[in-house]
């Protein structure tokens, strides 16, 4: 009976030696396998953030993540000190590095070739086929004239049949 007690005592006492040192095993086997691996803290983004949001406005919607550096890109972003004024140049998703690349000037974003309308006057898009636009060198902040053909019937204001008018000089 007695040998029964003690074998049974010895069996827990190792059976908790056992899973003590099972447990510190695996907790430390993370940092393990980090280890030969260089890790390398990076900005990871953990919600959506829609292309233009501003930096200072997504601080809370990035967190610093330990990666193994051959995971990381090169313009892996690790601190957002030197990215201030700077907006998201396209919709960010979770999950993804956030890339100094992706981080632009909000100017840039404007589209190309574009042009303040001055106040006062309006802006309008014409699409012309490429004979009606002389030389095929025009582009944004180019002054043109828009003649209206009248080809049937009286053009407003004038007693010509058929008419032309000089709608915008």
């Amino acid at each position: 009976m007695k040998t029964r007690l003690l074998g049974g005592v010895v069996a827990l006492v190792l059976a908790i030696v056992g899973a003590c040192v099972l447990s510190s095993y695996v907790r430390a086997s993370d940092a393990r396998a980090q280890a030969g691996m260089d890790p390398v803290n990076v900005l990871v983004v953990q919600q959506h953030i829609a292309s233009g949001t501003a930096v200072d406005e997504f601080k809370t919607l990035v967190k610093l993540v330990s990666l193994p550096k051959s995971a990381v890109s090169d313009s892996a972003v690790t601190d957002l000190k030197g990215f201030t004024g700077k907006v998201a140049a396209v919709d960010l998703v979770a999950g993804e590095q956030l890339l100094s690349s992706r981080l632009v000037d909000p100017k840039s974003l404007a589209a190309p070739n574009r042009v303040d309308v001055p106040k006062g006057l309006a802006e309008v898009s014409l699409t012309l086929a490429p004979e009606r636009v002389i030389g095929g060198d025009l582009k944004a902040g180019d002054t043109v004239g828009v003649f209206i053909s009248y080809n049937a019937g009286v053009s407003p204001g004038t007693n010509e049949v058929p008419g032309h008018k000089v709608a915008v000089p």
